[in-house]
């Protein structure tokens, strides 16, 4: 055999079994907080671990708010009645959900829900898919009656608290942001004073 073969033959074996150099497994999300300054119209991602601001963007409004679950932030303009997500990598808002005029949004886990109270309607849909929100051609989750709370949990479930109808709806999702099943409702738990 000769040298060349042997030389060859061990340094594909080492290649084969060599294991490699540790690598820390960042999370481009690590310790990141959105933040907002509405009298500037800026969403700005604030670094915990750093205590330093690494990042803003231009909201394009005075009147908005962000909702963040995780790597999923969503900015929320009452003004223009419209929510973006954001594309935390990038630093840009990727795309628009148009709402209808004084709805409200909410993100938890992988799902948006949308609930205008006026026609007493509640959707649910998967925040990657958001953006494609149409309230004319999306069929609503519930006609839930009026007014009232909307909330998303981390796992996705969707909470809608309608006062005027004394009734708490609720739509499980899957973790994918799709719904998990029929709407359900129950009445309001009262407390003393109520």
């Amino acid at each position: 055999m000769s040298t060349v073969s042997v030389f060859s033959t061990a340094l594909v074996g080492m290649a084969l079994f060599y294991e490699g150099e540790a690598t820390a497994d960042v999370d481009l999300n690590d310790s990141g907080v959105w933040v907002t300054k509405s009298s500037a119209g800026l969403l700005g991602r604030f670094n915990y671990e750093s205590q330093a601001l690494d990042g803003t963007l231009n909201a394009g409004s005075a009147s908005f708010d962000v909702q963040q679950d995780a790597g999923r932030v969503l900015l929320d303009d009452t003004g223009t009645s419209s929510a973006s997500p954001v594309n935390v990598a990038h630093l840009k808002l990727d795309g628009q959900v148009r709402l209808p005029a004084g709805a409200q949004v909410a993100t938890g886990g992988a799902t948006t829900a949308i609930l205008n109270g006026e026609e007493g309607l509640l959707w649910v849909l998967p925040f990657d898919g958001a953006t494609s929100f149409d309230a004319e051609k999306l069929d609503p989750v519930a006609e839930v009656g009026g007014e009232g709370a909307l909330t998303v949990s981390q796992d996705g479930t969707v909470f809608a608290a309608i006062p005027s109808t004394g009734t708490l709806w609720t739509v499980a999702t899957t973790s994918k942001g799709t719904v998990d099943g029929e709407a359900s409702s129950a009445g309001l738990p009262v407390g003393k004073g109520a």
